[in-house]
């Protein structure tokens, strides 16, 4: 919260810095219901990666999306580590699984969870011998203390206030206005009180780690680095 600049009493022998903000403060002990998380369903979602590399000092430029003829179908595979793949296309509870993570644990905590792509190619074999590769992590802190796992929640209005200012009806039950962004809805009751229904949602990202290196024999370089080591010795 802001600061007010007022010092309250904290106990009967503190004080502290009074704060303006939402109550009561959100507690991060209290764990959702034992019931199924609302995204252990997404374990059976697919994720389709398109990636290109480009070497630009070898003129060479290649995408992870299998070429006709390489016995991969594009619209029927999916990602395997032995049996396929150079599929692009990967089935969201393998990917934790791969990544060494348990999906309903995580579909209830939420987490980030990284997926690599490596490009090592040697530039002197065949076009279709560079391949890429994909390995899996989780980047999120498990031993993260308070929240743990991927979780984010909103407390702005549209305009930035916090305060709607739109009044319809009179009930003294019910909010009168209402004004919402995103994952949080703030009111305004007749009395003039403010208050807010905020939604702390948990999710499950996904990052996608590009990286590659290659090489060429040339007969330049390796002339010039034949003779620089030769005068080394020499010197």
């Amino acid at each position: 919260g802001l600061l007010t600049g007022r010092c309250v009493p904290y106990n009967t022998t503190l004080r502290t810095c009074e704060i303006q903000g939402w109550c009561p403060p959100e507690v991060d002990t209290c764990h959702p219901p034992s019931s199924s998380p609302v995204m252990l369903e997404a374990e059976n979602f697919t994720l389709l990666i398109k990636n290109s590399i480009r070497f630009p000092l070898f003129g060479f430029e290649k995408t992870n999306l299998p070429p006709p003829g390489s016995g991969v179908e594009l619209g029927r595979c999916r990602f395997h580590p032995q049996l396929q793949p150079l599929c692009p296309i990967l089935r969201l509870g393998d990917v934790a699984r791969l990544a060494g993570q348990d999906f309903p644990a995580l579909a209830a905590t939420g987490g980030v969870l990284g997926i690599k792509i490596g490009w090592v190619c040697d530039l002197d074999r065949a076009w279709e011998r560079c391949l890429p590769r994909y390995s899996f992590t989780r980047l999120d802190s498990l031993a993260r203390t308070p929240a743990p796992g991927y979780n984010f929640r909103y407390g702005q209005d549209t305009h930035g206030t916090g305060v709607c200012t739109a009044w319809h009806g009179s009930c003294p039950h019910v909010p009168v206005s209402l004004c919402h962004h995103r994952h949080a809805r703030y009111y305004r009751w007749p009395d003039g009180s403010e208050r807010r229904t905020l939604i702390k949602a948990f999710g499950i990202r996904f990052d996608v780690l590009v990286y590659g290196s290659a090489g060429k024999f040339g007969i330049v370089p390796t002339l010039i680095n034949t003779v620089a080591a030769f005068t080394s010795i020499g010197v």
